[in-house]
């Protein structure tokens, strides 16, 4: 699920805010990993629910993620038309 969370910011316009509990959880473990740049909101700003009242903002996606969504779609083609 994290790497669809990578492959979808890359997709988005910087900065990206996000609400959704949920999904700053994923982005907690992007940034723990290395992969994106983001200012997240302390726990006690993140509501138990279905958004938040202050979001957490990517910043950017770092060398380190770029070279995994990079490895990754290189890993779909290797694999496409094998059976």
């Amino acid at each position: 699920m994290t790497m669809e969370c990578l492959r979808h910011i890359a997709k988005q316009t910087l900065p990206y805010q996000v609400f959704a509990p949920s999904e700053i959880n994923e982005l907690c473990v992007l940034r723990a990993a290395g992969l994106i740049m983001a200012v997240i909101p302390p726990p006690e700003a993140i509501q138990h629910g279905a958004t938040c009242y202050k979001p957490a903002t990517v910043l950017g996606i770092t060398e380190k993620g770029k070279l995994a969504l990079l490895e990754e779609s290189s890993d779909a083609l290797a694999g496409w038309g094998d059976s």
